[in-house]
């Protein structure tokens, strides 16, 4: 009989046991690995890949909120009688108080190994002092339950201490790694939602320094948000409207196609303390399209890939950026060799089966 693991999260996203990103990929890498991956939600339970029928309130909603600690234990309890043995159980945090905190007696009784996997930091800036106290303490409680701690944040794994942990990033779909094609020259692409955080009021100066300097350059926005519109009425005010592309919200099955139509990729985050703590996802899936990344100078993007070689990164200034860019597009040696070296560390180091391997070798004793 394969293994089980039991991964417990908030909620589920779709009929086909989604979940946040992480989830869905630490599933995806578990089930590579010959496991059954079962997601346990307050909401219900559900088999990876199986079809689900999961009814669940909006994430958000005060029906959620009330109700997610008190009857996630009930759930553990349905998983543990629909599985009938549980080799390993995943907490995906990092909420300090609706997730392991009401299962943790649960756990203990069944005793198997227990990881606590953090994605994102457990608090924001804008939390009171306070608050910020108490949940870190909640947070070493339940961490000295567990057989290891992960996290995609260098930097949340050194504040929790604890003597097994392993930072464990975030991983690619495989869909991305397909698509590698021949590279067109001028265009360049973006992808995420257009608000501050994400770089979105750079992307004008941006198109209009490379304009200005020569390079006959478009650029593809990939995405909605809040400064959509301010971008489009910028780029008419400027003249710059036939040199950008509007897909606008898109599937996610249709991004690594649209992505992989560009010659250079960029992903100009803004420099706060709270984004120097999360791992951003696009940049990997960007780098397993073979195609080269300007992307911030974020503390897990330059601890974490090979600066000038895998991939470049640029100050939160529209000049950086665009000379970075600019320097991408006019040589094709540079160009081919940050995506070449980039696409070969996504592809060995990145796959979410790879990742899940590294949570078995980071637990101590055998499965």
């Amino acid at each position: 009989m394969p293994p089980n693991i039991l991964i417990i999260n908030d909620w589920i996203s779709n009929r086909v046991a989604g979940g946040t990103y992480r989830v869905q990929g630490f599933a995806e890498g578990f089930v590579a690995l010959g496991f059954r991956a079962f997601i346990t939600t307050p909401w219900g339970i559900a088999e990876y890949n199986k079809v689900n029928e999961v009814h669940q309130p909006n994430v958000g909603s005060p029906l959620y909120y009330v109700t997610t600690g008190m009857m996630l234990p009930l759930q553990v309890i349905r998983s543990l009688m629909k599985t009938g043995s549980v080799d390993l159980v995943l907490v995906q945090m990092p909420s300090p108080f609706t997730k392991a905190l009401s299962i943790l007696p649960i756990l203990k009784l069944i005793d198997v190994p227990l990881v606590l996997d953090f994605g994102d930091p457990w608090w924001k800036n804008s939390d009171p002092e306070l608050y910020k106290r108490i949940s870190s303490k909640v947070i070493q409680l339940q961490s000295n339950e567990s057989t290891l701690i992960t996290s995609s944040s260098k930097l949340i794994i050194k504040l929790i201490d604890h003597e097994n942990k392993a930072w464990i990033p975030n991983g690619v779909d495989l869909e991305f790694l397909r698509l590698g094609s021949t590279m067109p020259r001028n265009l360049v692409g973006f992808l995420g939602a257009f608000i501050k955080r994400n770089g979105a009021d750079l992307i004008i100066p941006m198109l209009s320094r490379l304009i200005k300097s020569g390079i006959a350059v478009k650029f593809m926005l990939i995405g909605g948000g809040d400064l959509l519109p301010t971008i489009r009425e910028e780029a008419a005010r400027r003249g710059l409207s036939e040199r950008i592309v509007f897909t606008g919200n898109v599937p996610r099955h249709e991004i690594p196609r649209l992505l992989s139509m560009c010659s250079v990729l960029v992903a100009p985050y803004m420099e706060t303390p709270e984004l120097h703590l999360i791992f951003p996802t696009k940049v990997p899936e960007m780098m397993a399209l073979r195609r080269p990344v300007v992307t911030a100078r974020l503390y897990e993007i330059v601890t974490t890939f090979k600066v000038n070689n895998e991939v470049l990164v640029a100050r939160y200034d529209a000049s950086d950026y665009a000379d970075k860019i600019a320097l991408l597009i006019n040589d094709d040696d540079l160009r081919h060799k940050i995506a070449d070296n980039g696409y070969m560390r996504v592809s060995r180091d990145f796959t979410w089966k790879h990742l899940a391997l590294g949570i078995v070798n980071g637990l101590r004793g055998p499965l």
